[in-house]
This record gives C-alpha cells, structure tokens and sequence, in this order.
C-alpha cells in the first residue's frame, strides 16, 4: 500500500543561514552556517535568528567547514566536515578554542554528532573512520577509537547511539553492521549481506533495523530473530533529481542507481521517516505493517526548470535540521529556501514567517 498526506508547517525566512545540524536546548536552537563558517542562534517561538561569532578557521572557501553544533552549559562544539579540528565557542568569555585532530592523510573529516552521555561527546568521524570521544568537563579528546583501516571500506552517513552502543554500517563487498560499546569499548561487527552495495543510512525502530542506500529497497534487519526483508512499495513513485542532465528520471526506470536515494532516516510517531538526497519525496513507512506513505509538499514538484535553477552547492533536495520533542520532524528545502516542519503525529496545517535580527 503506498498513501499520500498534506501536512506541514511552512516557515519562510527573509535571510536564511542554512546549516547541515541544528542543536536544540529548550527553545533555542544553535547552528553554523555551510556557506560562511558563523555560528548563529536562533528563538524557535519568534522564528528570529541571531548573529553569534565567526569561526576563525579558513580555506580556499568556507563551504562546509564546521556545519555541525552541539551545546553543553556554556560551550558550543563546532565539529569539522571540510575544517581542521574541532572549535569550542565559549559564551562568557564570546571567544573560541580549537580541539586539533590527528589527520595524517589530510582526509576529508567530515565529523558527525551521535550523542552526549555522562559529561562526554560522542562522535564518528567518516573520513577517519573513527569513533572520537570528547570530555566535556574537560574539554578534550578522551579517546579514539578506530572502526576500520581497510581502504575498501566506507563508513555509512549515518550512524546512530541507542542507550549505550553506538551502531553503523561498513560497506565493501559485504554490508557490515557495527556495534561499540561505549562502556566496554569493544566492537562487534555482524555481517547482514554478502552484495556489493553502499548503506548510507540506518534507524532503529526498538526492533528492527531500517538500512537505505542504493538499492531499490529498504532492508529492515530483525537482529534478534536473525530475519531479514525488504521494502520496495515506494519505488514506482520515486524520481532521481539528474543535475547533469537537467531533467527528472525515473527510480523504477534506472538500471543502476549509482548515488543513495536518502539522506538520513529516522523512526518518529511509529514511523520510519526517509529524507530524500537528490530524489523528490519525503517517505514514511509504518513500522509494523510496512506500509509506505509519502508526504505531499505542492511547492516541491521538480522539472528541468527548476533543476537548471540551482545546482552545484545547491544540488540536494532536503537537508534534516533537528527534531522538537521526538514529533515535529524540521527539514530544509534546497529549491523553496525554507524550513518545513512537520509534525509526525497530528500533520497539522499552518504557515509561519520568521525574521533574521543581526544585533552584533
């Protein structure tokens, strides 16, 4: 069964610094911005955004620098994707210091942020396929640990914390589940598929595990049944955004699909959310009748018009900002320059205008 439903919150902005991870405490949400490295701030009930300070690290260009933020008490942790090292923005003394990472390789770090527990940060770097543990309290690295030496191997784009062990895939010529252990910090890695694919996002529903990528389907992993299946009920309605040929195509028609077709997926209101990478729709499917849904967002209909209208930085479709009380799912458009936010439960219908306010 594949359903449609209309329901959203639209919030336009008359300036909008556009981050890849927004962090959310009580009311304010904290974010740098991908095109110029500066940390904002942002009243999530006045819509207004607020100038904070500019990261001090440059390159040949500021693009994805440091697009990811974390909050604890007084601090703000800007973590590197393209950037060098690790900045902290201290809000009493309005400065920042720099956490410096071992990169030997001069890879591409690209540091995600998992979770906090027990006065520590937990992160994955996917260039350096390593899990990286900062101490809050003391604001340095604890310890690293290293997921994988083998050239052959990626690490997926997502990686998620449930309690305390962190899991993820390891793509090569077989899919590898990862599990660490935060309080051991032992590893143990299952192997769930024998086909050369790439798993770039992963979600747990409390029983299964949900893995998307670049297949035409959606494996879901029951690891304590050792029972796996599939779901591909969305695929004849799925297009790929083509931005070198200017046009839109067909998933059910492609041979091959040689990109992932989401970007994150994340379980929400009994659902198992999908958010798209370069492909047209936001899907949902129901966790235990595998039912698909798809959300329907009028102003997001794609052409070649509208492809040839953007491109280059801007050839994504959505990018996930941050989720408001495990319900209300924010999620920015790369082709309308605004925020949806959408409840998960009730897909309740409003607009909603917010402000930029520049006071520094």
């Amino acid at each position: 069964m594949y359903d449609v439903k209309c329901g959203y919150v639209m919030m336009l902005i008359d300036f909008l610094p556009d981050s890849d991870c927004m962090y959310l405490e009580d009311c304010t949400v904290w974010f740098v911005s991908r095109l110029d490295n500066i940390l904002f701030k942002m009243n999530i009930k006045s819509g207004e955004y607020e100038y904070v300070k500019a990261l001090s690290e440059h390159g040949p260009d500021k693009w994805r620098f440091h697009p990811v933020c974390v909050k604890h008490e007084n601090n703000v942790y800007c973590l590197p994707d393209r950037g060098g090292g690790i900045w902290i923005y201290n809000l009493l003394r309005d400065n920042f210091e720099q956490i410096k990472l071992d990169n030997p390789n001069s890879v591409r770090i690209r540091m995600k942020y998992l979770a906090k527990y027990k006065e520590r940060l937990f992160t994955v770097s996917l260039g350096l396929k390593q899990i990286i543990v900062i101490n809050l309290r003391k604001q340095e690295i604890e310890y690293i640990y290293t997921l994988s030496n083998n050239g052959d191997e990626d690490l997926s784009d997502n990686n998620l914390m449930v309690g305390t062990v962190i899991y993820g895939i390891l793509n090569s010529s077989k899919t590898i589940l990862y599990e660490f252990n935060v309080i051991s910090q032992k590893v143990k890695k299952t192997i769930i598929s024998n086909k050369r694919t790439f798993y770039n996002t992963i979600s747990f529903d409390g029983d299964k595990f949900w893995l998307s990528g670049t297949e035409k389907e959606i494996l879901v992993w029951n690891a304590k049944k050792g029972i796996i299946e599939y779901v591909n009920g969305f695929i004849n309605y799925l297009h790929i955004l083509n931005f070198k040929k200017n046009c839109v195509e067909s998933v059910s028609d492609l041979a091959e699909i040689y990109e992932p077709l989401f970007t994150k997926s994340l379980f929400l209101s009994g659902k198992i959310w999908f958010i798209p990478f370069r492909t047209d729709k936001v899907i949902y499917i129901n966790k235990n009748t595998h039912e698909v849904g798809e959300l329907l967002l009028p102003l997001e209909k794609e052409d070649k018009t509208s492809i040839r209208a953007r491109g280059g930085l801007c050839n994504y479709k959505f990018f996930l900002e941050y989720v408001i009380a495990d319900r209300y799912l924010i999620i920015y458009s790369l082709k309308m320059e605004c925020h949806y936010i959408i409840d998960t439960l009730s897909m309740n219908d409003e607009k909603r205008l917010s402000k930029f306010l520049l006071n520094k």
